[in-house]
């Protein structure tokens, strides 16, 4: 099986690879079911090889039709993709689908991650309170895996894709994709690193049907 590698990353432009991270390839809805028009998330550090076949994603349904895909939202950076795609037209109801490139040891992978569909639609996200920064969060393996982030608190009426959008002192920004339900970590995670000592404001940004709604407050100012 192709070896993808994937880590959840908010990094600056001084990124550098920190030891091995595990080999595997994420796809995921916002919620236990994938809305018949909702967004999927596709997340891996293999750039080179995704990059250019995006304007080829298709869902595959259970019995092999292929419907397109659009590309909503890019996120990462030079080593890490996120890709936020919709169906362009819903989804059948009550089955289950994968992404798909055209690629055939992509394809073999994807197909092994698929996501069921409800009967419903996407809904409208509201912000019930502005993000909060709760604590910082810090810890070493010996695999080479290091964690500098804090924790977040994300308030929102349901499960929706969150855009987390960092500046940093020196005007370097980058961006990361998550699952805005609960407490997230922002920062650095996984297998990349940035300079200790590092500030960045973050604004957030949660997706929904009635498209892209900025979080309420003020932006928060994290250092590291």
């Amino acid at each position: 099986m192709r070896a993808f590698v994937v880590c959840l990353v908010l990094a600056a432009a001084h990124e550098a690879h920190a030891g091995a991270c595990g080999g595997f390839l994420s796809v995921k809805a916002a919620g236990p079911e994938l809305a018949r028009d909702g967004l999927v998330l596709l997340d891996t550090l293999e750039v080179d090889v995704v990059t250019p076949v995006l304007d080829k994603a298709t869902f595959v349904t259970a019995d092999g039709t292929a419907l397109p895909a659009k590309v909503v939202k890019r996120a990462g950076s030079e080593y890490h993709l996120q890709v936020l795609f919709a169906p362009q037209h819903s989804l059948p109801a009550k089955t289950t689908v994968h992404l798909a490139f055209g690629l055939k040891e992509l394809d073999k992978d994807l197909a092994e991650r698929t996501l069921t569909t409800s009967d419903a639609s996407m809904t409208d996200v509201h912000w019930a309170k502005a993000p909060r920064a709760l604590r910082r969060y810090q810890e070493s393996s010996n695999k080479g895996d290091s964690y500098d982030a804090y924790r977040v608190k994300l308030a929102l009426d349901a499960p929706t894709f969150v855009v987390a959008e960092m500046t940093y002192a020196n005007k370097t920004s980058a961006s990361e994709i998550y699952v805005g339900a609960g407490e997230i970590l922002v920062g650095t995670t996984g297998c990349h690193t940035i300079l200790v000592g590092n500030t960045g404001v973050v604004t957030f940004t949660a997706i929904g049907s009635n498209g892209e709604v900025a979080a309420p407050g003020k932006p928060l100012k994290l250092r590291y």
